[in-house]
């Protein structure tokens, strides 16, 4: 039987620093197809029990009792339900809040969603993040007084948790330097239409080209080029989904590329499908 292919949908994110993160606790039968998003907010799959298998970055994770799957912002990403009723949190946060998680400068949670591959959990961990998951869903159903700061204490015990799992030690005032980038994230996300010129990120936060791009990429895990590629196509496939893009040729060249043939594969590399495909997947799934 061939593999369903995946469709990615832009999503847009309101937060805030008051509003840090957002929950869907989602308690479905399976199996079901992929259903994919990419958006700028960093997301974590919290699983209860159940199965869902995560396709991203040319990766597949099966998760299940325990285990806990993140995305990093611009990365594509789908979900599909194993067999049977399965139970897991979506967890999508304020990227800007993350590091207000800690009041110390002994641990940068934005670490933990550009990390490769985390450690398996112990048997232990499962518990006891299936515990505190209980704990986060509970409080959402029943919303007693004050359930948002029960939730934010959990979520951060579950962050904790994964930060102590793996085996690097932040860098002293890892705030400070991941300060130090965020006028060029915030650059590329209100600027996704357009090409970011690595010059123009590194002037921004006022740091030389060469140590902009090394502090970059230990706290975001890809070169600004790769992390502004992806928005801009984000950005794209809005276009594309809400029918305000005109010829393939125009869309390629408003948006810095070369020729279309560039643009294709970019995209492909991407979304894993080509532009018309992504038109096509969309129009299938709304039938």
């Amino acid at each position: 039987m061939g593999r369903t292919k995946n469709t990615f949908e832009k999503v847009e994110h309101q937060l805030s620093r008051s509003e840090c993160f957002i929950i869907l606790d989602i308690n479905d039968e399976g199996p079901e197809p992929p259903y994919g998003d990419v958006h700028f907010a960093p997301q974590m799959i919290i699983m209860l029990h159940g199965e869902v298998i995560v396709e991203q970055a040319n990766r597949r994770i099966v998760c299940r009792g325990g285990d806990v799957c993140l995305t990093a912002p611009y990365l594509p990403h789908s979900v599909s339900l194993g067999e049977g009723r399965s139970h897991y949190l979506v967890v999508t946060f304020n990227f800007f809040a993350l590091n207000d998680f800690s009041p110390f400068d002994d641990v940068n949670y934005l670490q933990l969603f550009v990390q490769p591959e985390l450690p398996p959990p112990t048997r232990h961990n499962r518990a006891e993040i299936i515990h505190l998951a209980r704990k986060i869903s509970a409080l959402g159903k029943k919303q007693p007084a004050n359930f948002r700061t029960g939730q934010f204490i959990h979520l951060q015990q579950i962050l904790w948790l994964l930060t102590s799992r793996i085996d690097t030690v932040p860098a002293t005032n890892s705030r400070k330097n991941v300060m130090q980038i965020y006028p060029a994230l915030l650059l590329a996300q209100s600027s996704c239409d357009k090409l970011i010129s690595l010059d123009e990120a590194a002037d921004a936060c006022n740091l030389s080209r060469s140590r902009f791009s090394a502090v970059f990429k230990k706290y975001m895990g890809v070169s600004f080029n790769a992390f502004a590629m992806r928005g801009r196509l984000s950005a794209i496939a809005l276009k594309l989904l809400s029918g305000e893009a005109s010829s393939m040729k125009e869309i390629a060249l408003e948006s810095g590329f070369a020729d279309v043939s560039h643009f294709y594969r970019t995209f492909r590399q991407i979304f894993n499908c080509t532009p018309l495909e992504f038109i096509g997947l969309k129009k299938l799934r709304q039938q």
